[in-house]
């Protein structure tokens, strides 16, 4: 370059304002150690660029292209691509890691651990950028790399279904996915020998499976039995396919502790030995994250604009959604090429950036869209329970209610899906053979920084919780064919009742859930009658033995026993002759009436226990006694009734060595069809059905705590006597340090009694502990 076109740059340069000046610096990315400070003579700054640009830096002919789009000639328009993301993630999808910094050193970390070990457990803070990491991070270096294939899901409500459609190929045309699908799923259910299959098809050297939002699967509403099946496919998936499989869990760090609640085939021990906390950004990789992205792109930023974030962002909890919103705002409302500090101040800052666009979305609406915006933002919020409020993924179908028709639910999604406040997939479309949209928020930092859904969150929790249940326990019933087990009652169905009355027009029910509270109360008026009958039959049975003196007193207080209305004083006394009119039953060899009435009677103790506690009750010491010694010999009596007709079952398949087990996709409700012939079997059909105990009551296949209670103790432990004697002490009901696993136990796979039987029922193991069967602890 001439002197004289040198000195005119100088020139140039000097006369430059000081923002003009910091620009150029900034998309040349010059040193700061370089640079005199800016209250220097801005002809003595010049030089120092100058001379820097000239030996080390780019070279003058880019320092004059950069000069020449600072002072207005030959500017281009504004870039069309912003690289700020807004509240997604950053993807591996070959693009969105060029504008990913500030990761770079957590990125080899992980790197490094992927290509020497087979498993990782990510975790981090909701909104500390873990998906950003994993995926433009550490996927897209493997994708780079090359040799490994990827495969992502996200658990949501059905995570084994997930796990299949993760080894669906999206590219080919829907008949060849649903046969793809199909296939996969059938895999899948037969567990971790379905899903090494799959690894094992794939080409590549490694098949990374990646679990991202894994917290999901802890999710309440979560079917407990799917979330152990889900668990038990990966990780012994993991152990099958040795070093051709990759495990990668993602997840919030306030999640850990669930894995660690219970055996779920060994997690607690990889998530302890593999995992790697995704910490807070520093100041310097969080500068890089700001700026470098700008810069690539030629655009620049106010000087003290960076400074002014970062200042921002130690007050806003979950920060890097909120940052990548404030810049992508900035970004479309830059001016002159340069991201501002009137626009930064119109946006309220980086807590006021994400408020201000959901306040807009949300007043833009007509009153009743409005009112339909609410209902969608709160289906879309798991409430915590311990602990922060998460997103919730549902089906748009889902949405839909009475209150809020069809039509216009999908009119506010599409509205606040332009507005990038929730985001839409319907990747599931062939679960059911026809479109399924599934739509969840955009960033949980929504749910925790929009104060308008804070407050509907906080005003409204408790009517939101009872309605996730009452839509859970409705999924339920109709996932199981409407099974008559699945129905409410009692309590629950009272509470359903009064809840439909009191919200029906503000968090009203959906279909789904109005057919189940309409089904459950016919089914109570229907049991009411039956129970009327069956009380006046065995009534009139015990007054027979009465005598005709006392025949209508002794009536209504035995229908008062059984019926379990009243638990006053007087009626203890009917307690013994209760108990006279079940033991003539089973002298008569009338058995299953016998059972049916013991039941009845410990129901009935239990009650007068309970009403016995208080001192204002009125019973007196020999009352309470009268109840003790009935409870123990109905408990004593039926024991002993189960061991003379029932019990030898169970022990002449123990002799044979007919072990029996649980056939593959039955449900519960398929009762004792659950299982092949044998001693599983036979005790099965003992303890919870007719001809036996029927403890389950409600023909749920599960027991709660009254029904678990009704199971004697010397059952308990006969039962627990037989199977350890058949099997040198390897089967029972509980492990010594486990209530559903015992390694020793080849007989029921590796599972106990409780696990088999019981589908892991709290309830059991309390009872279990509290008969405090043999060898065990309580």
């Amino acid at each position: 370059m001439l002197f004289a076109e040198r000195q005119h740059l100088a020139q140039t340069l000097s006369n430059l304002s000081s923002a003009e000046f910091e620009q150029i610096g900034f998309t040349l990315n010059v040193p700061r150690s370089i640079m005199p400070a800016a209250t220097a003579p801005q002809g003595e700054r010049a030089a120092a660029l100058l001379a820097w640009v000239e030996t080390t830096g780019p070279g003058l002919t880019i320092l004059q292209d950069v000069l020449g789009q600072i002072s207005g000639k030959e500017r281009p328009d504004r870039p069309a691509h912003c690289p700020y993301k807004g509240l997604s993630y950053f993807d591996c999808n070959g693009e969105d890691y060029q504008n990913f910094y500030g990761r770079e050193a957590l990125t080899q970390v992980l790197l490094d651990k992927v290509t020497h070990g087979n498993f990782l457990a990510l975790v981090g803070a909701s909104g500390s950028g873990k998906s950003s990491v994993l995926r433009a991070g550490l996927l897209q270096q493997l994708k780079d790399k090359g040799g490994y294939e990827i495969r992502i899901l996200v658990p949501g409500e059905h995570p084994l279904q997930s796990l299949a459609l993760a080894f669906v190929e999206a590219g080919w045309n829907r008949l060849d996915r649903a046969e793809q699908q199909q296939k996969a799923k059938r895999l899948i259910q037969s567990g971790a020998e379905g899903l090494c299959a799959l690894v094992e098809t794939s080409l590549a050297e490694k098949v990374v499976l990646v679990v991202d939002q894994f917290e999901e699967a802890f999710a309440p509403h979560q079917d407990t039995t799917e979330r152990l099946a889900f668990f038990e496919t990966l990780l012994g998936g993991l152990d099958a396919a040795g070093t051709k499989l990759c495990l990668i869990l993602a997840m919030r760090s306030d999640f850990v502790g669930k894995c660690f609640e219970q055996h779920y085939g060994g997690l607690a021990r990889w998530v302890q030995k593999h995992l790697e906390p995704v910490l807070p950004m520093t100041q310097e990789e969080l500068t890089r994250a700001i700026e470098e992205p700008a810069r690539q792109s030629g655009v620049g930023l106010e000087p003290g604009l960076t400074r002014a974030m970062l200042d921002d962002l130690q007050q806003a909890p979950g920060r890097l959604p909120l940052l990548q919103y404030t810049l992508t705002e900035l970004w479309h409302g830059q001016q002159n090429h340069q991201l501002t500090f009137s626009t930064y101040h119109q946006l309220g800052g980086v807590a006021g950036a994400l408020k201000q666009r959901a306040d807009d979305a949300y007043s833009s609406l007509t009153l009743e869209q409005q009112q339909t915006a609410k209902h969608i933002f709160m289906n879309l919020t798991h409430l915590g329970e311990g602990a922060e409020d998460t997103r919730r993924r549902v089906t748009q179908a889902s949405l839909v209610t009475p209150q809020h028709p069809e039509a216009r639910v999908a009119e506010v999604v599409k509205h606040l899906a332009d507005a990038n406040l929730v985001v839409t997939d319907d990747q599931g479309e062939l679960a059911q053979g026809q479109p399924k949209v599934t739509v969840e928020v955009a960033h949980e930092a929504l749910i925790r920084s929009w104060p308008q859904l804070r407050e509907w969150l906080d005003d409204d929790r408790k009517a939101l919780i009872q309605q996730r249940s009452l839509e859970q326990a409705a999924q339920e019933w109709d996932h199981h064919s409407r099974a008559q087990g699945y129905l409410l009652s009692g309590k629950k169905l009272a509470d359903a009742v009064e809840y439909d009355r009191h919200y029906k027009t503000t968090f009203g029910l959906s279909d789904r859930a109005q057919d189940l509270l309409r089904h459950s109360r016919h089914r109570q008026r229907r049991d009411r009658v039956a129970i009327a009958t069956l009380v006046v039959g065995i009534s009139s049975l015990a007054v027979i033995a009465q005598g005709q003196r006392s025949q209508r007193q002794f009536q209504e207080q035995y229908a008062a026993v059984l019926v379990g209305a009243e638990t006053s004083p007087p009626l203890v006394q009917v307690l013994p002759r209760a108990l006279a009119t079940a033991e003539r039953q089973a002298a008569r060899e009338n058995i299953n009436a016998a059972i049916e009435s013991y039941k009845a009677l410990l129901i009935a103790t239990r009650r007068f226990e309970s009403a016995a506690q208080g001192p204002e009750g009125g019973f007196q010491a020999g009352d309470r006694q009268i109840i003790q010694t009935t409870a123990q010999q109905a408990e004593a009596n039926l024991a002993d009734l189960l061991a003379q007709h029932y019990l030898p079952a169970v022990a002449q398949d123990l002799d044979q060595q007919q072990w029996g087990s649980l056939i593959d996709g039955t449900l519960l409700t398929d009762y004792e069809d659950q299982y092949e012939p044998g001693a599983l079997r036979s005790t099965y059909t003992l303890l919870m059905r007719t001809p036996g105990l029927k403890a389950d009551l409600n023909d749920n296949g599960v027991l709660d705590a009254t029904e678990a209670f009704l199971i004697p103790c010397p059952t308990l432990v006969a039962l627990e006597t037989l199977w350890r004697q058949a099997t040198n002490n390897r089967c029972g009901f509980r492990a010594e340090d486990d209530d559903y696993f015992d390694d020793n136990c080849g007989e029921l796979l590796g599972h106990t009694l409780s696990d088999r039987i019981f589908s892991r029922s709290d309830s059991f193991i309390e009872r279990a502990a509290f008969c405090r069967i043999p060898g065990l602890p309580p």
